[in-house]
């Protein structure tokens, strides 16, 4: 409640939810972004959002940053941005993590989880594709997150092919 009228004759209005007002105050102060009316009372002072979530000014609840979008800067005032393709986050993070390798983000969608590769291909950090080995290289030790080796014929059957790497 706050006298906003400023005339101590008349009763104190209420303040509207969103906003604050602290004992014999003459105006309701809005939450600022980043903080919240959580308990939607007017006489207790917002509280701030915590890592990982946002808010605008003048509300009563934080959101959390979605899968795929993060808190980068921190700060709950600011909203959340995207990850880049290659990268996963879920909900309510503030980093997004690189695909390791012989993982990829196949359908460049920062929400969803990163897919193992085919033994016979390979994906490098932060990789979107899963690529097979090309011609002359082989997946030896059916690891995607190792690349192809080459084999080399130094002889004239390639069942006695060296490997070269």
């Amino acid at each position: 409640m706050a006298d906003l009228d400023g005339d101590a004759t008349t009763a104190c209005s209420s303040c509207p939810v969103g906003t604050y007002s602290d004992r014999g105050s003459t105006l309701c102060i809005d939450c600022a972004a980043g903080r919240v009316d959580a308990d939607s009372n007017a006489s207790t002072p917002c509280i701030a959002c915590v890592a990982g979530e946002y808010s605008s000014a003048r509300t009563t609840q934080c959101v959390a940053c979605a899968a795929g979008r993060i808190d980068d800067d921190s700060d709950p005032a600011t909203a959340c941005v995207s990850c880049d393709a290659g990268q996963y986050s879920a909900a309510h993070e503030t980093s997004c993590v690189d695909c390791v390798a012989g993982w990829a983000d196949l359908d460049r969608d920062a929400s969803t989880e990163c897919t193992l590769c085919d033994v016979g291909g390979y994906a490098g950090v932060g990789g979107t594709s899963c690529d097979a080995c090309v011609a002359g290289k082989v997946d030896l030790d059916s690891d995607a997150a190792t690349s192809c080796d080459c084999l080399l014929y130094t002889s004239p059957s390639p069942r006695d092919a060296t490997l070269s790497r």
